[in-house]
């Protein structure tokens, strides 16, 4: 199974595009089924929903996909998670500090991220990023690398904030067709 997720909405933003976009993902891909989470947009909260749906699991996941929205226009694939957390939440809760002291400063996606992009094709609407910011974007990546402990990929992809779900759609289910067949 795959794991999908996105954040509810916060802050400036009207809408979140990860939670409409993994509302209406599709249940499947290539007959592997996706298991859906919304995640609250709560320092505390974010991360026990995410360990509760691992828990639940009777088995690894094939993938994990965390997504999130920026306001930029191109969809970025982040390569690191850093182990640090500025910000307040949609509880009131102000988080500064490192993530977790008994972790490395930062964590690596597993996956070669350069060439998922040679294979992806799209140079242009598509890009590896080294910074998902300190937000809850990269404390729930961070979090998810370390839970994972290399038993499985995971990846965090930002979403532009005002794009065309459907396109942005068909570009991440060709996104993780690519990681299963490289």
């Amino acid at each position: 199974m795959i794991i999908l997720t996105g954040f509810e909405k916060f802050s400036l933003f009207s809408e979140n595009i990860s939670e409409s976009f993994t509302k209406s993902f599709p249940q499947s891909i290539q007959n592997i089924p996706i298991v859906k989470k919304i995640l609250p947009v709560s320092w505390i909260n974010s991360i026990e929903n995410y360990r509760n749906l691992l828990c639940s699991l009777k088995q690894y996941p094939k993938l994990v996909v965390l997504t999130g929205v920026y306001s930029g226009k191109k969809i970025l694939i982040e390569r690191y998670a850093w182990n640090l957390a500025i910000g307040l939440d949609n509880s009131n809760k102000y988080k500064i500090g490192f993530i977790n002291l008994a972790e490395p400063f930062r964590k690596k996606s597993s996956l070669d991220l350069e060439i998922l992009i040679s294979y992806i094709n799209k140079p242009k609407k598509i890009s590896v990023s080294s910074f998902p910011g300190f937000y809850l974007c990269n404390y729930i990546y961070f979090w998810a690398l370390s839970l994972g402990k290399g038993n499985y990929p995971v990846i965090f992809i930002h979403l532009p904030s005002s794009v065309n779900i459907r396109r942005l759609k068909r570009n991440l289910v060709n996104i993780i067709k690519i990681i299963f067949n490289y």
